[in-house]
């Protein structure tokens, strides 16, 4: 629409010489005003605090995760920590780097594109800090983390879930790992060492068996650790030393917090001095 028809053609001259003058000063000030920035947007916008829930258990996150625009968001580090994940922030970069096992994942601000072990996962949004915290579009974060996740209570509460599948995993995950490995399905092949900590590396072993005195210890190429339950059935803790064994279980934590298995299922897959076993 016109300027004159915005301001009605039966206006006597002098007037709508104002008028066109004052619009003209008012249109003039809309083009040149500033931009709201993606953060300001954010606050500005319509958003809803949501409570969160992150593998089962509730987390006092402050900024809280909220809904803006039909769009959920995350306190990155908040959900990492509640995980068992590792995390670590590159103040230069204004990037957060996630670690969980055989996952590396790098959250930039500001960048619409995660870095998942080196390869690029686009988003249609960009993280972005609030009162010092860096917040990540949920989509994003549940796709490179592998989570699931859902809005429970009367959509009032973001619930993230984990995802995991049975697999195996090296001693120095579960020891680099422990609180995200606790109650996760996994397998550890090694060597069985029966009651003999001595000699030993590590300071998970020096406080002693983790649950029961008939719990013992299998060690890999990246470490050893204790499994809780009864030695594998027709090996001796002391006279089979060496033997090969598959450990399925669970990963777990005592009261001290010191990361174990907790054994289901242990297969013998060669005895000291013999072939290993094809599996």
């Amino acid at each position: 629409m016109s300027l004159r028809k915005m301001l009605g053609g039966c206006l006597p001259c002098p007037a709508r010489r104002r008028a066109y003058v004052a619009a003209a000063l008012v249109l003039g000030w809309v083009a040149l005003a500033p931009v709201a920035s993606f953060g300001q947007a954010q606050g500005q916008a319509e958003r809803r605090p949501l409570g969160l829930r992150v593998d089962g258990r509730e987390v006092a996150a402050v900024p809280q995760a909220y809904i803006a625009e039909g769009r959920l968001w995350l306190p990155a580090r908040a959900v990492l920590e509640a995980m068992g994940a590792q995390w670590q922030w590159d103040e230069e970069k204004k990037a957060l780097v996630a670690r969980i096992p055989g996952r590396e994942v790098v959250f930039a601000e500001g960048q619409a594109v995660a870095m998942l072990n080196g390869r690029p996962v686009a988003s249609d949004f960009p993280p972005h800090i609030e009162e010092g915290k860096l917040f990540v579009p949920a989509r994003l974060f549940a796709q490179t983390l592998n989570c699931a996740l859902a809005l429970r209570e009367a959509n009032t509460v973001a619930e993230v879930t984990s995802r995991w599948e049975k697999c195996q995993v090296a001693v120095r995950e579960i020891l680099t790992w422990p609180r995200y490995l606790s109650g996760k399905e996994i397998i550890v092949e090694g060597e069985y060492r029966g009651w003999r900590a001595r000699g030993e590396e590590g300071e998970h072993l020096r406080h002693g068996p983790p649950k029961r005195r008939s719990d013992w210890i299998v060690k890999d190429a990246t470490g050893a650790i204790y499994v809780s339950g009864r030695s594998p059935r027709g090996l001796d803790p002391y006279d089979d030393i060496g033997a090969t064994v598959r450990v399925e279980g669970v990963g777990a934590l005592s009261e001290r917090g010191v990361p174990f298995i907790e054994a289901r299922a242990v297969v013998i897959l060669s005895r000291p001095g013999a072939p290993q076993a094809k599996h």
